[in-house]
């Protein structure tokens, strides 16, 4: 009965949500410095797969085929499914029709590629209901009961082939690799399902990633190898103007990441030093911080800067920590993290990690500069790989 006392709650928040989106849609390009939930693309991840979605109440998430719901003011978890006598349980397995509103199953749901909350639905690409090797745009209920095929986007001769998928004020994004030496970035237009090619790269093991949407721009990085044995990369941030159309080359660059205030924060590749700002207003590159702890990671909440040395190093040591900066680069804490596999991000209220036993951790934003941290399960696994809810 909890359960369903909890998702109800969340189905009314975000209907209430839905209708605020609606009503200021028609002006959601209009201001590069606004965030808004369930228009904008959710910056603060280093993985599309493991991204926990922000409806400002809580958190989506998938986990072996089932999606979940994380309540920040509770800060306890429950499985997508209103059905007041469902088992949740993987029916399938015993050959019958799968009931359970949070059952998506990988096969036909490719939530690893990446999933998008925006206005008031998950988005999530999936196999078309005609043919197995062409991909189609997904939109999902908020409860899970509802789940509605949009438009078919493109083929695919390989699953791995699909890059990265998100959705940004009112448009669909996803990389794909093409051929061995080209790749493709996509766009679908929501209101009107019309499917756009943005670009192509072309390049050994060419790739499109590390998309980041902002303001009227979704960000991305181009990457290739200029030889056949994959040694020499080149690699470019570029941005692209969702009102024009327009693509600029804005730095050679690879690795993370991330966007604030117009500003592009980066760490370069190889040398992990020094963390710079790009001005993408007078196109200038200036010198931010060093880099704390010989860092490789960089990311935003739309705040402040969270600087990582999360590797495999670090994991083998036990040695992972969060260091939080300001955006004119003054260090303002750092956070131990317990074992760790995988360091998730969030948004502005909590960050996530997966444990080294497959388990969820969230941290509370609200303890930093405290001195005192905690890290509150989210779920556990059990010996047989069963989740383990904290209700």
């Amino acid at each position: 009965m909890k359960k369903i006392l909890m998702i109800m709650l969340a189905v009314v928040v975000l209907a209430l949500a839905s209708c605020t989106n609606n009503q200021s849609n028609e002006n959601s390009l209009a201001d590069n410095s606004v965030f808004t939930i369930g228009e904008d693309d959710q910056p603060f991840y280093t993985s599309r797969t493991a991204i926990k979605l922000s409806n400002g109440e809580g958190y989506y998430f998938w986990h072996i085929n089932r999606l979940y719901y994380y309540d920040k003011i509770t800060k306890s978890c429950v499985i997508v499914c209103s059905k007041p006598d469902c088992e949740h349980k993987d029916y399938e397995l015993n050959g019958e029709n799968n009931s359970c509103n949070a059952y998506l199953p990988s096969d036909e749901y490719y939530f690893e590629k990446g999933y998008a909350y925006y206005n008031g639905s998950i988005y999530v690409l999936g196999q078309s209901s005609k043919d197995e090797y062409t991909v189609s745009l997904n939109r999902i209920s908020s409860d899970g009961a509802v789940r509605e095929e949009i438009c078919e986007m493109f083929t695919i001769s390989d699953w791995n082939d699909i890059g990265e998928f998100t959705v940004h004020r009112g448009y669909a994004f996803c990389s794909l690799r093409t051929s061995e030496n080209t790749s493709s970035f996509y766009s679908v237009n929501i209101s009107d399902k019309s499917v756009s090619i943005v670009c192509e790269i072309n390049g050994y093991a060419a790739e499109i990633d590390r998309m980041v949407g902002y303001g009227k721009y979704m960000y991305f990085s181009k990457s290739y190898a200029e030889d056949k044995e994959l040694e020499n990369w080149n690699g470019k941030i570029c941005r692209f103007d969702i009102e024009t159309g327009k693509i600029d080359e804005l730095l050679n660059n690879l690795g993370y990441f991330c966007v604030l205030n117009d500003n592009v924060y980066y760490i370069n590749y190889g040398k992990y030093k020094k963390i710079y700002v790009y001005n993408t207003k007078d196109k200038t590159t200036s010198e931010l911080a060093d880099t704390p702890g010989d860092s490789k990671i960089i990311l935003t909440d739309g705040e402040n800067l969270y600087i990582s040395n999360f590797d495999n190093e670090t994991i083998e040591k036990k040695n992972i920590k969060i260091f939080i900066m300001s955006s004119n680069g003054e260090l303002m804490d750092e956070v131990s993290v317990p074992s760790c596999q995988l360091f998730e991000g969030g948004d502005n209220d909590f960050m996530f990690i997966e444990t080294n036993e497959g388990s969820t951790q969230a941290f509370d934003k609200s303890q930093i500069g405290t001195g005192k941290y905690e890290w509150k399960t989210v779920f556990s696994v059990s010996d047989t790989g069963e989740v383990i809810l904290n209700e």
